[in-house]
């Protein structure tokens, strides 16, 4: 075959190419348009609308805090004789924890209340020289302003002996000892710490435009790391101003842990309920679609997909709630959204309540 004729045989066989390929998006469109195709009916999921309960929940971390935290340390000096709890136990308020030397202020002390036994002594006697006129009145205030200034050093010396005496000054419990017995101590030496941990304290931050959504005393839940119990505790306190670098407001719970659960120092994580609303009406987020700023869900009528505009609220995970739009009883496609156009005959194939 010469030239010309591979030429006209190429010819030949791209037009019945192109030709087949014309006859076959013919058919394609002559078959969607044809009756069939526009009654092509969809297997779709549906579910039926009814008001349930929906909690506005806002996630945030905090901290957990001693109700009553303090480091023991000392007033006086003086060398350590005796410790009177064990470290990591529960103390009762007024316990003693640990005493000093206190030999030299004991026998000032009895030196002193030796002197005050004579002071009286002397000021009962002169007393009643005074009622008899047996001695000027000038004599009797001095036997009396020695007898006050004695009693004035026994106070003072007492004083001093109850500072070699450290108590707790709550109940709480007891940490771990950073000095020994026989240690000197210079005053404000770091001894102990003491923590009250039933109850414990919940500080956490909330975003300020949320802060009015909750009151003094709303109830929070939360969780920690380790424990797989769910905590509520309740608010009380508010920081009164604004965190200018982070825009949030300081808020404080008070929860009970009679186990002890609950450390001081532990992470929390807490959910806060700003608002509850028990008749909201909410779709999986998949059967929503948007187009030019208008939001639509397909609800199926007479076994028929049609369009209706809806307004939107919260969202969560997998749903969104919708404010406007739906009624009760309404049955809102949940699968196939791409597929579905408005007048599409469509069948169910599960039906869910929420």
């Amino acid at each position: 075959m010469n030239r010309i004729g591979w030429l006209l045989f190429f010819v030949v066989v791209i037009t019945a190419l192109v030709f087949i390929k014309i006859k076959f998006l013919t058919d394609k469109t002559a078959e969607g348009n044809s009756p069939a195709g526009k009654n092509a009916v969809l297997a779709v999921n549906i579910m039926v609308a009814t008001p349930t309960q929906l909690k506005n929940d806002f996630f945030t971390s905090g901290n957990i805090l001693a109700n009553e935290s303090v480091e023991i340390k000392n007033e006086a000096q003086g060398r350590v004789v005796k410790f009177f709890f064990t470290e990591g136990a529960s103390v009762k308020q007024g316990q003693m924890l640990m005493k000093l030397n206190d030999d030299d202020l004991m026998a000032q002390l009895k030196k002193l209340q030796s002197s005050k036994k004579n002071a009286d002594a002397e000021e009962a006697r002169k007393h009643q020289l005074l009622l008899v006129n047996g001695i000027s009145q000038s004599e009797y205030d001095n036997a009396l302003n020695t007898l006050n200034g004695i009693k004035a050093d026994i106070e003072s010396i007492q004083s001093q002996i109850n500072k070699t005496e450290i108590k707790a000054p709550f109940d709480g419990v007891i940490g771990l000892r950073n000095i020994s017995v026989g240690s000197y101590l210079s005053s404000g030496t770091s001894i102990t710490t003491l923590q009250q941990i039933n109850p414990v304290k919940v500080d956490f931050f909330l975003p300020e435009k949320y802060s009015s959504q909750i009151s003094k005393d709303a109830t929070i839940t939360f969780t920690v790391d380790g424990v797989r119990d769910t905590f509520t505790a309740k608010t009380y306190a508010t920081e009164p101003l604004v965190n200018a670098t982070t825009g949030t407001i300081k808020f404080r719970a008070l929860c009970e842990n009679p186990e002890g659960k609950l450390i001081p120092g532990a992470f929390a994580h807490i959910t806060v309920t700003l608002q509850t609303i028990n008749d909201a009406f909410m779709v999986p987020s998949q059967s929503i679609t948007a187009k030019q700023n208008q939001q639509s869900v397909f609800i199926v009528k007479d076994g028929k997909a049609v369009t209706t505009s809806v307004t939107t609220g919260i969202r969560t995970d997998s749903t969104v709630q919708i404010t406007s739009g739906l009624s009760i009883g309404d049955t809102v496609i949940t699968s196939g959204i791409l597929a579905v156009k408005n007048g599409n005959p469509v069948k169910q194939l599960q039906t869910k309540k929420k």
